[in-house]
């Protein structure tokens, strides 16, 4: 089972492992010292440098790219109760809030007349509660970086509510979120590190953005790390398994 741990802002920069977290935070504004978007290739999806004479390099591929499409990186900056941070959006995920690809909103600016922009489309982005699911990868540790990438969101209000409330009862227990649909019987193993929340990603992170549905699942496999074990060691505290009906 792959768990990802519950974490305030605050928590964060403390972290001294690879992992995946939970959180819960409003986006209050955009970090605006890089661009809102990276050309990038059609086969990876990675960045490319242009060369010139409409023509790109692309690294992963190890080649030249005749054409490259805007995808969308966009850092905000988010709040909770305990403090602030700066999460990296990518296309995918300011997609499923805004429902506008990147290439739309250059081709908007330029037909504004204003290039490269700020797009005044992402502003609903802004006031905006979402459950995060956020990776804190090797960079983050090895390079001090303070820019933590989301993987999945969410907007659903019950679940962000559920998923408060079970912090509730953390305090002396270990908590561990499963869908009602799922035959397997609950693990039984405890847990030792004093976590907050522990949540599984796949059964309990089934929200919807709005307007368009979409689940804070499990990341895709375009390179990021998997999660630690330090969630699966034992311990003698209480596992308290909190249950939610898929729809």
């Amino acid at each position: 089972m792959k768990l990802s741990e519950r974490k305030q802002l605050d928590e964060i920069p403390d972290t001294n492992k690879e992992c995946f977290c939970a959180t819960v935070a409003t986006i209050v504004g955009f970090e605006k010292d890089t661009n809102w978007y990276y050309n990038s290739c059609k086969s990876c999806n990675k960045k490319v440098d242009y060369e010139g004479g409409g023509r790109y390099w692309c690294i992963k591929c190890d080649s030249h790219v005749k054409s490259a499409s805007p995808r969308c990186k966009v850092t905000v900056s988010v709040e909770d109760d305990s403090g602030s941070a700066s999460f990296v959006m990518f296309d995918r995920e300011v997609f499923q809030v805004i429902q506008i690809s990147a290439m739309d909103l250059k081709d908007n600016l330029l037909k504004d007349g204003k290039g490269d922009s700020f797009p005044e489309e992402l502003q609903m982005l802004l006031e905006r509660n979402f459950l995060f699911r956020i990776q804190i990868s090797k960079y983050n540790l090895d390079q001090d970086w303070d820019k933590f990438t989301v993987v999945r969101l969410s907007d659903d209000e019950d679940l962000i509510k559920k998923f408060l409330d079970v912090n509730e009862v953390a305090q002396d227990n270990d908590v561990e979120i499963e869908s009602t649909n799922n035959t397997n019987t609950p693990s039984t193993e405890k847990k030792k590190d004093p976590t907050p929340v522990i949540c599984n990603s796949e059964d309990f992170i089934e929200g919807t953005i709005t307007p368009q549905k979409r689940p804070l699942e499990e990341a895709t496999s375009d390179g990021n790390v998997g999660e630690t074990s330090s969630v699966q060691r034992s311990t003698n505290r209480k596992k308290v398994v909190i249950k939610m009906e898929k729809k």
